[in-house]
C-alpha cells in the first residue's frame, strides 16, 4: 500500500506539487550556477562548499520528490511531508546564509534560492494545514459528534427581535 493511499495522509495540491519541483530544480541548477560563480570569482573557499551543498541538496530533494528507491533507503525522513518541510527550511537558511550583501547580482541567487525554499516549506505548511481544516469540517448535513442539530421553532425567543 503506498504511503498517499493510508488512512489520515495528506495528499497535496497540484500547486503545491508543481511549487516543490521547481524548488528542487532551482536548487539543483542555480546551486551549481553559483558554484560555477564563486569558483571563477573566489573569495572565499566557504561560499563554495555552500554552493556545493546547495546542489546536492537540490538533486537529493528531487531524488526524493520522485520517489527513487535509493533516495527512500537512505533518506526516509525526506520522504514524509514535515521530513521535506523541515528539510526546506534547513536548505533555506542555508541558501539565506550566503545574504545580499554587496556582491554582485550573480552572487544573490543563493540568497534568493534560500528564500524560495523558506516559501515552498511555507506554502506546504498552509496547504497542509487547509487539507486537515476541510477534512474537519463535518459532512454529515448538520450531524456533528453524534448529535443532530436542529433549527428553532419559530415564533420563540427572539422572534419579535427584529
Amino acid at each position: 500500500m503506498s504511503q498517499s493511499n493510508l488512512p489520515g495522509t495528506y495528499e497535496p495540491s497540484m500547486g503545491v506539487k508543481i511549487i516543490r519541483y521547481v524548488n528542487c530544480a532551482a536548487l539543483a541548477i542555480l546551486g551549481g550556477y553559483s558554484f560555477i560563480v564563486e569558483i571563477t570569482h573566489f573569495s572565499d573557499p566557504t561560499r563554495v562548499v555552500l554552493a556545493i551543498y546547495l546542489c546536492l541538496f537540490g538533486l537529493l530533494a528531487g531524488a526524493c520528490e520522485l520517489n527513487l528507491a535509493i533516495a527512500a533507503r537512505n533518506f526516509g525522513f525526506i520522504m514524509d511531508d514535515k521530513g521535506k518541510i523541515a528539510f526546506f527550511i534547513f536548505v533555506g537558511t542555508l541558501g539565506l546564509s550566503f545574504g545580499p550583501n554587496n556582491t554582485p547580482v550573480t552572487k544573490t541567487i543563493p540568497f534568493i534560492i534560500g528564500a524560495f525554499s523558506i516559501f515552498t516549506a511555507v506554502v506546504m505548511i498552509m496547504d497542509r494545514w487547509c487539507s486537515k481544516a476541510k477534512s474537519s469540517t463535518p459532512q454529515t448535513g448538520g450531524v456533528a459528534s453524534g448529535v443532530e442539530m436542529t433549527p428553532p421553532p419559530p415564533g420563540g425567543k427572539y422572534a419579535n427581535a427584529i
